[in-house]
């Protein structure tokens, strides 16, 4: 269970009319004062994996598409990416889910780069039927 749920379960375990100190109680259990007095108000709500695009499992099987993807010498553009997540998700991602997924994993296992294009001469060279 959720540390903030804890705390809630604990707050609203008391006796009613009970005074409790929204401090004390996140300091018990070493959480934001601020964000259990909130969730406790019903002003916000947990973040949900519902309202992800895509599952963590998800996520994890497209960044080792993306791998394979390099290893085979064909770095997936933004656009690529943002294609492959909308079929996963069933649903259009934006480009801005694609940068943010890209900065979420880029720390430990993708790397963004600019390319150049190919100029004319080594694209005949590189190809094997010309």
């Amino acid at each position: 269970m959720d540390p903030i749920e804890k705390a809630i379960e604990d707050i609203e375990s008391r006796e009613e009319g009970a005074s409790f100190s929204y401090r004390e109680v996140a300091k018990k259990y070493n959480i934001s004062r601020a964000t259990l007095a909130r969730r406790h108000q019903g002003q916000t709500q947990p973040c949900r994996l519902a309202n992800l695009a895509l599952h963590p499992q998800q996520e994890k099987e497209l960044v080792q598409y993306i791998k394979g993807l390099t290893e085979r010498r064909l770095p997936p553009t933004r656009t690529m990416i943002r294609n492959f997540a909308s079929s996963l998700a069933g649903r259009e991602v934006s480009m801005m889910w694609v940068s943010r997924f890209l900065n979420r994993h880029a720390s430990d296992h993708l790397v963004t780069r600019w390319t150049t294009g190919m100029d004319r001469k080594h694209h005949k060279a590189d190809s094997g039927a010309k």
